[in-house]
Order: structure tokens, then C-alpha cells, then sequence
């Protein structure tokens, strides 16, 4: 990931300036949980001709600040991270004008949690609605689990110390080199001390050096260490609850049995009643016909009206069992409804908790350098962006969006948004700020 990046403002035809006078904040949101691997702050302002300052601060008056920087552009990356205690903390945004420097506006108050391991409940990705869990959650573990192997490159640290002693040998030889040369030459005694000093010197820096790189890989064993053990807390986890997504599929198989055993009644149903208005009208037509015969078919008229009668009172029965079988019907279709949308809601939930820890854990800098990592995200982006199309929902699909932005991949972000309608206040500002982007890419 880039180090800067440089915002160009863009005016369209009206001039929107003066209807904001203070940065909007864009991430992190109202009570996000930061991880010590993601230490990005993204604003935005209309304004010209301003420089912005980073507040960081322990309390909402800002009476204890713990961090400040200032900045031209709308982003600060923050590197020295183990600088911050775990434990809640309040940033803003104060923005200084060039032509007036008295005059400074401050943007809202947004409050984040430092924790030294962000955990989450909600690790599982699904391919589609109706599969179950267990295949995304696998994939998820054996990509947590790569990206541990990664780091452990101890022989790194084998091949810098070889290098360091024959550095060490290299420069030894070249003293006693210089040692023979000032008993030769005692005119030149003092460039030659010179010169040793300095190799004296680079001989001590790297020693240093060497002790960092060590306490250094020290800390990086204790860190996989405590990743592993939340690796196996969450494994448990995800088995709670792909049994609980089993229990729930296995309810709604009753129902569904249900649901077409009453189709097969009402369509019956609507076969006999098709059935009674055939005899029905058969037995109409035998009256007009009896009405133009003689006083001998009266008796006949009389026998077929009673039996139309009945046949009357047989259809009124047949019309009551029909409506009962109907109401029965919509009743269990209401119902496996209301199952199958609970069942979307509580997976939509489970997916949306993910994408945000996806979102809140990312690191921009091991994205660009670390191909595993790289893969790893952008197929969790393949898998989310096809869940999306099936569940619909704005928050789930602005969190791709954000993630998406991160990774540079403006078009792919603008295109997510332009699929929504009345795009809110916060979908918009995210809109202007890709456009940007992708102007000043051109």
C-alpha cells in the first residue's frame, strides 16, 4: 500500500463548498474495535485551501491527547502502534484554513476500542444460502493458519548473522592491512586512524542491530503463540455453530411436508367442485327442457329440482371444506416463511459480523508485500461479493465496499455502490471520495 496518496478536489457545476464548514469522519466508525495491525484514519472535506491535524485522545474533552499529526491529504496511517494501551479512545478531525490560520473547525467525536486481539464469534463464510458453513469455516482456519507459517522465517536470522561475521572477518583483515601500511607510511597516520574508528564503529552498530533482530523474533514467538490458542478457541466455536445451522435446516423439512401434503388437498379439492358444476349445469339444462314438455314431465321437474337441491347443499359443503383447506394453507405457507426468513436473517448476521472484522483487522502494507495474504482476501471478496447478491443488505454491502477501497480497487467499489438506490449520507461520501480516486489514477 501506498505510504501518501494525493487528493485532487474536483468542483462539479454547482459549488457545494459552503454547505460544510468541518471534516466528515469515514473510519474507523462509532464503537470500532481496532486491532494493533490496522492504524488507518479516512476523512473527507470540501473545503480549499486547508491543512488537516489528527487528534487521538483518552477522553471526550480531549483533555488527555495521545497522539497528533498533521496532514494535507485524507488518510493517516499510523506505524507506531505498540505506542497505544489497549482501551478506549476518542479521535478527531481539526481543520486549519491557509487564508485564515485563527479560524479552526473541529468535526464530530468518534470513539474506537484498542484490543491487543480483536476476537469474534462470527469467522464462518458460506458459499450460498442454502449450504451449510462447514466448508467456508475450513478455508477460513487453513488461511489464519498460512498466514502464521509465514512469519516463522527464522532462517532469515541465521543467513543476516552469517553475513555479519564475514563482514566482521572482511573488515578484521582490512585493519591489520592498514596496521602494515601506517608503520610504512607514518605520514599518513592520521587518515588511517580515521578510517579504523569508522570500522570500529559499524562493527558496534551491527551488533546492536543483531541484538534488536533477535528480541524481535522473541516477540514474534510469544505473539504466534496466543494466535494459536485463539485459532483453537475459535474452532470450537464455529462447531457450536454449524450444529446449531443443522438444527435449524432440520425444522424446516416438516413444514416444507406439510405445506405440499395441503396442495395436494386444495388441488383435489378444486377437482371435485370442477366435477359438481358439470353435473350441476347438466341438470339445468334437463330442467329448461322439462319445462316445454306436458303435464306428465311436472312430476319429472319436481324430482329434478329436489335433486338439485341437494346438489346445491352438497357444492355450499364442498365450498366450506375448500375455504378450511385454504386457510390451513396460508397458515403453514406464512410459517415456512417466517422460518425461511429467520434462517436468512440469522446467516446475513453471522456474514456481517465477518466482513467487519475482515475490514477492521486489515493490513494495508502486508497486502502489498505478502501473496498468501493478498490471495487470501481477495478470495474472501470473491465469496462475500456472490453472498451479497443473494441477502441484499446495505450495511453488508458498504462493508465491501470499504474493503474494496482499501485494496485500491476503486472501480470494483463504485460499482457496488451504483447498484444502490437512494444512496444515504455515508454511501455518498464514499461515492465522491472513489470518483477522485479514479480521476487522479487516469
Amino acid at each position: 500500500m501506498k505510504k501518501y496518496w494525493l487528493f485532487i478536489f474536483l468542483f462539479f457545476c454547482v459549488d457545494i463548498t459552503h454547505l460544510y464548514s468541518a471534516a466528515v469522519l469515514i473510519f474507523p466508525t462509532e464503537n470500532a474495535k481496532l486491532s494493533r495491525d490496522n492504524f488507518n484514519f479516512i476523512w473527507h472535506s470540501y473545503n480549499q485551501n486547508t491543512k488537516f491535524i489528527l487528534e487521538i485522545a483518552k477522553d471526550k474533552q480531549f483533555n488527555n491527547i495521545v497522539y497528533k499529526k498533521e496532514s494535507k491529504l485524507f488518510d493517516i496511517s499510523i506505524e507506531d502502534q505498540n505506542n497505544f494501551d489497549a482501551g478506549l479512545y476518542y479521535w478527531r478531525i481539526a481543520e486549519i484554513f491557509e487564508d485564515n490560520p485563527d479560524k479552526i473547525e473541529y468535526s464530530e467525536i468518534i470513539s474506537f476500542e484498542i484490543a491487543d486481539n480483536v476476537k469474534t464469534s462470527s469467522e464462518i463464510v458460506i458459499n450460498t444460502a442454502a449450504d451449510t458453513s462447514a466448508n467456508g469455516a475450513s478455508d477460513t482456519l487453513q488461511s489464519s493458519s498460512s498466514e502464521i507459517k509465514s512469519f516463522e522465517k527464522k532462517d532469515t536470522m541465521m543467513v543476516m548473522q552469517t553475513d555479519l561475521m564475514a563482514e566482521i572477518a572482511k573488515m578484521t583483515e582490512e585493519i591489520a592491512i592498514l596496521q602494515k601500511k601506517l608503520d610504512e607510511k607514518e605520514a599518513d597516520q592520521s587518515k588511517l586512524n580515521k578510517q579504523l574508528i569508522n570500522l570500529e564503529n559499524s562493527l558496534i552498530i551491527a551488533k546492536d542491530e543483531n541484538v534488536k533482530l533477535l528480541e524481535k523474533l522473541n516477540n514474534r514467538d510469544k505473539e504466534l503463540a496466543i494466535e494459536r490458542q485463539n485459532i483453537k478457541k475459535l474452532e470450537e466455536q464455529l462447531t457450536a455453530k454449524n450444529e446449531e445451522l443443522k438444527k435449524q435446516s432440520a425444522a424446516i423439512i416438516p413444514v416444507n411436508n406439510l405445506y405440499n401434503e395441503a396442495v395436494a388437498t386444495i388441488k383435489m379439492r378444486e377437482t371435485e367442485l370442477t366435477n359438481l358444476k358439470l353435473e350441476r349445469n347438466e341438470y339445468i339444462k334437463k330442467l329448461v327442457l322439462a319445462e316445454t314438455k306436458t303435464k306428465e314431465q311436472e312430476q319429472k321437474n319436481k324430482e329434478l329440482q329436489e335433486m338439485t337441491l341437494k346438489l346445491q347443499q352438497e357444492l355450499a359443503k364442498v365450498k366450506q371444506d375448500y375455504a378450511k383447506v385454504l386457510s390451513a394453507s396460508g397458515e403453514l405457507i406464512a410459517e415456512n416463511d417466517k422460518l425461511k426468513k429467520n434462517f436468512a436473517g440469522y446467516a446475513s448476521n453471522i456474514l456481517k459480523d465477518r466482513l467487519l472484522e475482515i475490514n477492521q483487522s486489515f493490513d494495508s502494507q502486508r497486502y502489498s508485500n505478502d501473496r498468501e495474504y493478498r490471495n487470501y482476501i481477495l478470495k474472501t471478496l470473491e465469496n462475500y461479493e456472490k453472498i451479497n447478491e443473494i441477502f441484499q443488505d446495505r450495511d453488508y454491502n458498504f462493508s465491501l465496499v470499504v474493503l474494496y477501497f482499501k485494496i485500491e480497487n476503486y472501480n470494483k467499489a463504485l460499482n457496488l455502490l451504483n447498484r444502490l438506490q437512494n444512496l444515504n449520507e455515508q454511501e455518498l461520501r464514499m461515492k465522491i471520495i472513489i470518483e477522485n480516486r479514479l480521476k487522479i489514477s487516469k
